[in-house]
């Protein structure tokens, strides 16, 4: 058997006040305050993480680090590894809701105790059991080291207990490597793949709806009003619409894990690689900008070759008077334009919950949606007849539809990308 490796802090670096590295930490680790200072003014040293393999240890070295502290890695002998009760490992047979002597028992929800499950899906509230036990396992625990009349600090092990303080603070598990850790691979999914996609979506809609509708109209009001700002609100709209799109996949990923969707998601994006998401913003607009560009101009250029066209013309008369190939290169621009929709379809998620850079994510949106491309038409001719159906009630519908539209890119980011169906 390996060794493992204890981290240990010892105190705070020079120059570090115990208030500046009580708020690094809980940003980062998403801990209560209180909990921090109990670490920060320890007399004795404290072990933040035990029992890890080696390039775990060192990834929370560096977290630490930079929040202030000093810290080192004990090593534990495999002898001297001892079962005291505190392993974050799920003991044998409790992930699937069993006692581990009896192996026939039903499996039970960890969130809810419900017993209606379908593989690893609780339909009575919705979680993804491994997820969820996954977000538990990977909660931080601390303890004092070596002293033994020193206090024992823990931390709390549900995730959504410990996000109270800071909802949107990066998750541990974001330090941990781990099987779900490793860049998405865009899959083919089946074609009528869509009609699940939204009965999923409505399933995070109908958890928490009108946070869904308070986030969604609060959207389009700061998206309306922005763009009543010359130039520069349209710009402002273009590079923080991905920042606002990243927040609702992140309230979306929290129900999968058992937690809840709520209004602050909308604003989830400004603290999770904001300048990643802001640049997905920048290459979508750049793209946009040179193809108009270039299509425009050698369009422009035709047209003033050829007679010349009464102002009053309205729009039939313009494609009449277009010739094959200036039909062809208008078409040929508008399928370029649907390449760069796809790019940044789902770049913002990727960034927010696969820490991909703003290029590597629009490359890998692409692929999803050409690897997906009739699964994807299905599901927006669905979503097209939902929206005309919304309108009809005096367009009251659209509140539902529209938060479910936006669900609808996470559900189906996790079946392209994580083949979660």
């Amino acid at each position: 058997m390996a060794s493992t490796f204890n981290v240990v802090y010892k105190g705070l670096k020079e120059g570090v006040s115990t208030e500046e590295f009580v708020d690094r930490f809980c940003t980062t680790f998403g801990i209560s305050q209180s909990k921090a200072e109990k670490i920060a003014t320890a007399s004795t040293e404290v072990i933040i993480k035990k029992e890890l393999e080696e390039e775990r240890a060192a990834k929370y070295i560096k977290a630490l680090e930079k929040c202030g502290a000093i810290v080192y890695v004990k090593e534990n002998s495999p002898a001297a590894v001892e079962d005291n009760g505190l392993s974050l490992e799920p003991i044998e047979g409790e992930e699937s809701g069993q006692d581990g002597e009896d192996n026939n028992t039903e499996p039970v929800c960890p969130k809810c105790g419900s017993t209606n499950i379908e593989g690893d899906e609780c339909l009575d509230c919705g979680i993804y059991i491994s997820k969820y036990l996954s977000n538990l396992e990977h909660s931080p625990v601390v303890e004092t080291t070596e002293d033994e009349s020193a206090d024992e600090v823990k931390f709390d092990s549900e995730p959504t207990r410990q996000m109270d303080t800071n909802p949107y603070a990066p998750p541990e598990a974001d330090l941990i490597e781990s099987s779900d850790s490793s860049e998405p691979e865009a899959e083919k999914v089946s074609a009528g793949s869509g009609t699940g996609w939204l009965s999923r979506s409505f399933w995070h809609f109908k958890q928490n709806p009108f946070a869904w509708i308070g986030a969604v109209i609060v959207f389009i009001i700061l998206y309306a009003g922005l763009s009543l700002i010359p130039f520069i609100g349209a710009l402002a709209v273009t590079l923080l619409s991905p920042v606002v799109m990243a927040g609702f996949s992140i309230g979306a990923q929290e129900q999968d894990n058992g937690g809840d969707f709520r209004f602050g998601h909308i604003f989830a994006g400004f603290s999770r690689n904001l300048g990643q998401l802001v640049l997905v913003g920048v290459f979508y607009l750049l793209f946009f900008i040179l193809i108009a560009a270039v299509f425009g101009g050698v369009f422009m250029a035709t047209m003033a070759g050829s007679a010349p066209m009464d102002p009053n013309a309205g729009p039939a008369a313009i494609m009449n008077s277009m010739g094959p190939a200036m039909l062809i290169l208008l078409l040929l621009g508008l399928f370029l334009m649907m390449f760069v929709f796809m790019a940044y379809y789902y770049a913002p998620t990727l960034v927010a919950l696969d820490d991909m850079s703003a290029i590597s994510a629009m490359k890998m949106s692409l692929k999803g949606c050409l690897k997906n491309w009739l699964a994807l038409l299905i599901f927006w001719i669905l979503a097209s007849l939902l929206m005309f159906v919304a309108m009809i009630p005096v367009m009251l519908g659209l509140l539902v539809v529209v938060p479910m539209l936006q669900a609808s890119v996470y559900v189906s980011y996790r079946n392209i990308f994580h083949q979660q169906g």
